[in-house]
């Protein structure tokens, strides 16, 4: 079986991208090279609807939050939307939705559901702890771990939960080094994983298999393990399965069919382990 869908792409209206960030052209240029059907655009996003208290803590590790999330608003991100109705994309299913954030203050997704009914999709990650948590919570590992096993359960149970259509990288901090997160991995026992990973299929929320990170992952062999342990237990968990590159840019998802197709073959999936994106 062949992965032919990202459901992960940033283009230049997502701010950490850049001005020579992706574009929507570009992208369906790649689709055709590589053999892509769906392209899946998930800008960062907060929605100015749930209100932005939760931005402004002062211990939160990233300190521009408030002005990027600002930003990152549903009419910035709808110029994509607009541009894709006015584009003749051939035989590529091009689907509108955003990388949602959780929000750890009132325990869900910050995404309203007006919102949420104007997208095709929303990705959460419970991993954006370089935006998102108390920098306090760095250190020790333990207390990394708890955040994002709490963030994926609230997420998973959040009243928009029917919204979200898989976990973004899930326990991959974003910025934290290969080592330290397999660290963290290590220190997540079966237990913990199973009891998440059955929550989310019992939610029907993919486990996003994110392409952008299998380069540094097959790096190592104990990076690997780990990573594969994890995998590994989320099939075994009943979890779907959906793939995305997280490229911000076009060369971002150039190695996404190849590193797709390993993960396809170490874990034997079929097309019945792969999500549906569409409502």
């Amino acid at each position: 079986m062949k992965i032919t869908h990202d459901f992960h792409i940033h283009t230049r209206l997502s701010l950490c991208a850049g001005p020579n960030g992706g574009t929507l052209q570009g992208y369906l240029k790649n689709a055709k090279e590589l053999g892509l059907t769906t392209l899946g655009f998930a800008e960062h996003f907060w929605d100015a609807g749930v209100g932005f208290d939760s931005l402004y803590i002062p211990s939160r590790n990233g300190k521009d939050v408030p002005w990027y999330y600002k930003t990152q608003n549903f009419e910035h991100i709808y110029e994509l939307k607009k541009e894709i109705d006015a584009t003749d994309t051939g035989d590529v299913r091009v689907l509108f939705g955003v990388e949602g954030e959780y929000d750890p203050v009132n325990h869900g997704i910050a995404v309203t559901e007006e919102v949420a009914e104007q997208l095709d999709f929303i990705i959460v990650p419970n991993s954006h702890t370089h935006m998102m948590m108390d920098k306090a919570l760095y250190t020790p590992l333990e207390a990394h771990r708890d955040y994002m096993v709490k963030a994926l359960e609230e997420i998973a149970t959040c009243p928009m939960a029917k919204y979200v259509k898989a976990i973004a990288h899930p326990f991959d901090p974003v910025t934290v080094p290969l080592d330290e997160e397999t660290k963290i991995l290590t220190i997540i026992s079966d237990d913990v994983f199973k009891r998440v990973f059955t929550l989310m299929a019992e939610k029907n929320i993919a486990f996003e298999i994110n392409t952008g990170t299998m380069s540094s992952i097959y790096r190592n062999t104990t990076e690997t393990e780990e990573h594969e342990r994890m995998f590994y237990l989320a099939k075994a968990c009943g979890c779907k399965f959906s793939f995305g590159s997280d490229a911000h840019s076009e060369a971002g998802q150039l190695k996404h069919p190849e590193f797709s197709q390993k993960l396809v073959d170490l874990l034997s999936l079929t097309e019945d382990d792969i999500a549906d994106f569409v409502k």
